[in-house]
């Protein structure tokens, strides 16, 4: 959801391509009973630009936010 939101940019105002992307995905794992516990800074925006440009891969953005879940 997060790359997929992050690929179409629908969002008007701010970074388009990070934010509200990611703000939707945390949402989305918080209704699902999970706490993304990760800093929200430029090497989490930087690897989001870069899976969103296939300059990395999906995979490697799962990797990192799986390592951050918490169940909860």
């Amino acid at each position: 959801m997060l790359v997929g939101l992050a690929r179409n940019h629908p969002f008007l105002r701010g970074n388009k391509r990070t934010g509200p992307p990611l703000a939707a995905a945390d949402y989305f794992l918080f209704l699902s009973g999970y706490e993304l516990a990760i800093e929200d800074g430029i090497a989490l925006a930087d690897l989001i630009i870069h899976v969103v440009e296939h300059r990395a891969s999906g995979q490697d953005l799962v990797d990192l936010l799986g390592d951050h879940l918490t169940h909860g």
